[in-house]
């Protein structure tokens, strides 16, 4: 469904790009213009200036300049359909869409969920307040979260949307109403009821919670539909994301129901999102990156809690996401918690959570399932890690191999190889073998590259292709692409090599610390 030209220009013409940075932004006004810290690079003195006549801004700093659309675009990291609608949305102006792409749906569709919203925001009464009070919700969360209450029956709702020239077809296309022996019926009734808006703020669906205690579903999401995907949506996401870009988080937390994301927020824990009662999807992932942050999973602690966790922690780390893992006492989660006043007590689980890293846990979660006392037991669990570690991004992965040796109890070499392919032409010596070691160290850790190159001159080593390539690499003559050469060399750590060279030192007698290049030339003497 494409936005018409004509549309976008309007939209351009009638907006106001000081009206639309300032929801991101502070501004001043500074003579005919505005100005601002730049928000694309850190900076003391303002240096982002906007131009009210021009509608445009530059950055007289970093170079950085276009139009409002630009600036949304740039800003929230959405694509330039996703910014138009945006923008559209902070102003309260309707798009119009080409011809042929079923527009008028879409616009039906967006009007029934308005009305529906209304509707259900009308009909929240005291005794809904009160059963929210009672599970720790302040009236500025239920206003924040647009909570209201389905009443039962369908005649009321029937006539909002008769008074407003709503055809039946569209209402239950996107499953608001349905129909049943030729009787409609609410899809909502008796439930408090609340909106999903996707990463833009617009209203795409609906939750609710039953509070008759007959139903079999305690939540009741809107049908799947071309406006609501679950697969595709993160609750409250919309404001998480502006929480991320405006405050610099480095953190998205997600939770695992809709009213933790609600309690969360109300504390101040506003980079917080939830999903859909489904599992992560590729979709989500996109989403996430887009936002370049690392994710806390919170989690209950039950076996289907960690369960989810660990097909998250597994998803996110093969798209080379990092975050930890929050695991709550079964029977807590951080909506309890808030209703119970330990707002404290949740921060401190969160974290501690940063620091429980996803490939760890999914490291531990594996080794839990085998039998580490038996031999047999205890290979397939290693190969499955493995196969885990591989998965990942290859220098990612390598770096947890220690860890994997560590849970598992295995020989490091056993493990290691696999991972590496191991080199081509075999070399066995001592003095090759502290080559390798050396060179892989300074390939994992190039800042020490500079304090070696002086040190380790070329002349000491008999592999000087591997000695060329290393340090070309860590000054960016060569690109990633050229990384399989390093997958040839055999993994040892960093403490793997100074382990080595200790044992050069008590065969040398020699006590004091002395350095590589003393080292390497010892160690070709013997």
């Amino acid at each position: 469904m494409a936005i018409s030209k004509n549309s976008i220009e309007n939209l351009k013409t009638s907006t106001d790009i000081i009206d639309i940075v300032s929801n991101y932004i502070e501004v001043r006004k500074a003579g005919a213009n505005f100005k601002a810290l730049c928000p694309f690079h850190g900076e003391k003195t303002p240096s982002f200036v906007l131009s009210p006549t021009k509608q445009i801004y530059h950055c007289f700093s970093c170079g950085v300049g276009g139009d409002v659309i630009k600036f949304v675009q740039e800003y929230e990291k959405l694509s330039f359909v996703e910014s138009v609608e945006k923008i559209a949305m902070l102003s309260n102006f309707t798009l119009e869409y080409e011809e042929g792409r079923d527009d008028s749906s879409y616009r039906a569709y967006d009007v029934i969920n308005a009305l529906f919203l209304q509707y259900i925001k009308d009909n929240l009464k005291d005794e809904h307040r009160e059963y929210l009070y009672g599970r720790g919700f302040t009236d500025e969360t239920i206003a924040k979260f647009e909570i209201g209450f389905c009443p039962r029956g369908a005649d009321e709702l029937l006539g909002v949307f008769a008074q407003n020239f709503v055809t039946m077809e569209h209402v239950e296309d996107i499953g608001v109403m349905g129909t049943f022996k030729n009787r409609k019926f609410c899809s909502f009734s008796s439930r408090l009821t609340f909106p999903i808006k996707n990463q833009n703020g617009k209203v795409v669906g609906f939750v609710g919670r039953d509070l008759t205690g007959k139903s079999k579903a305690k939540y009741k999401n809107s049908k799947e539909s071309k406006l609501f995907s679950k697969s595709s949506l993160l609750y409250g996401f919309d404001l998480a994301r502006d929480e991320i870009l405006q405050k610099k988080k480095k953190w998205l937390i997600l939770e695992e129901g809709q009213i933790d994301v609600q309690l969360s927020y109300q504390v101040g824990i506003k980079n917080v999102s939830a999903l859909q009662g489904t599992a992560l999807t590729q979709q989500h992932i996109k989403m996430i990156k887009k936002l370049n942050v690392k994710v806390l999973l919170a989690t209950d602690g039950d076996k289907a809690g960690v369960a989810s966790a660990f097909k998250s922690a597994v998803l996110l780390s093969q798209n080379n996401i990092d975050g930890g893992v929050a695991i709550f006492k079964e029977g807590s989660d951080p909506a309890d918690m808030v209703a119970k006043g330990k707002v404290d007590e949740l921060k401190e689980i969160f974290k501690k959570g940063t620091k429980n890293k996803l490939i760890v846990f999914v490291l531990d979660e594996i080794a839990k399932r085998y039998n580490l006392h038996d031999a047999f037991d205890r290979s397939r669990g290693v190969e499955e890690a493995m196969s885990f570690l591989k998965s990942l991004d290859a220098v990612v992965g390598s770096f947890y191999v220690s860890y994997l040796n560590k849970i598992f109890n295995v020989n490091c070499s056993l493990v290691e190889r696999p991972i590496i392919e191991p080199i081509s032409h075999k070399l066995n010596t001592p003095v090759a073998g502290l080559e390798e070691n050396i060179l892989y160290t300074l390939s994992e850790e190039p800042w020490y590259v500079d304090e070696f190159i002086d040190i380790l001159s070329i002349d000491y080593f008999k592999n000087k292709t591997l000695y060329e390539y290393v340090i070309n690499f860590n000054m960016g003559k060569i690109n990633k692409s050229g990384i399989a050469l390093l997958r040839d060399i055999c993994i040892l750590s960093k403490e793997g090599l100074m382990l080595g060279i200790k044992e050069l030192l008590k065969k040398s007698n020699r006590q004091n610390i002395i350095d590589f290049e003393r080292a390497l030339e010892y160690a070709k003497s013997v």
